[in-house]
Order: C-alpha cells, then sequence, then structure tokens
C-alpha cells in the first residue's frame, strides 16, 4: 500500500500552515481550540481539502496546551509531532476510518504517500 509520507509535500503543506496561523487575527480567542477553529474558518470554503483540515488539526495539537499566545507558533510548533499526527490521519483517511469517503480526499490523501 503506502511506504513513508512524502516530507517535500509535507514540508510545503507545514510551512503554509504556519503561514496561514501567522496572518490569522486571533482577536477574542482564548484558546488553542478557539485560535485553530479560526484557522479553518479561513479555508472553510474549500471543499475536499482533508489535507488542510488535517494539518490545521496536527499544528495544533503540535502546540502546548498552556503554550504562551505571546510565542510565535513556528517556535512553539513541534514539527515530529505534527508530522506523526499528520501521517497518521491521512493514514486514517486511506483506510476509510476516517469517516471520509469523499472521492477527492481519498485522492488527496493517496498524494502524500509514496
Amino acid at each position: 500500500m503506502t511506504q513513508g509520507l512524502r516530507e517535500d509535500l509535507f514540508v510545503e503543506l507545514f510551512d503554509n500552515m504556519l503561514t496561514l496561523w501567522e496572518a490569522t487575527d486571533f482577536t477574542d480567542c482564548t484558546t488553542w481550540f478557539d485560535r485553530s477553529q479560526r484557522v479553518e474558518a479561513a479555508f472553510g470554503v474549500a471543499e475536499h481539502r482533508i489535507d488542510l483540515t488535517t494539518m490545521n488539526y496536527a499544528v495544533h495539537r503540535a502546540i502546548a496546551p498552556d503554550a504562551s499566545f505571546d510565542w510565535p507558533v513556528r517556535e512553539l510548533v513541534d514539527r515530529n509531532e505534527a508530522r506523526q499526527i499528520f501521517q497518521a490521519n491521512m493514514m486514517r483517511v486511506l483506510m476509510g476510518a476516517a469517516g471520509v469517503w469523499q472521492m477527492d480526499n481519498l485522492e488527496i490523501a493517496r498524494r502524500y504517500f509514496v
């Protein structure tokens, strides 16, 4: 089936997601979850983009819950943890365990693996 995560695609999406986090206005967001929801709202109009949703989740989960909002997000996100979370969830999409059945999303998930 799959051998591993394509590092080139992961790095590109990871960097783009961090850029989106940096560009988002987090006024009135009191938790990291609130912030992730605000980021997701920014790309929520893009249908069938499971990679965006999954990477946003990975970034959110790879930040310590008690991390200060004063630090740049790029310094707070554990890249290796984000990679593990992203890879595990994309594999769930491929196996049908994530409740994602749209062919577009399955094709997107397949791209991330060699």
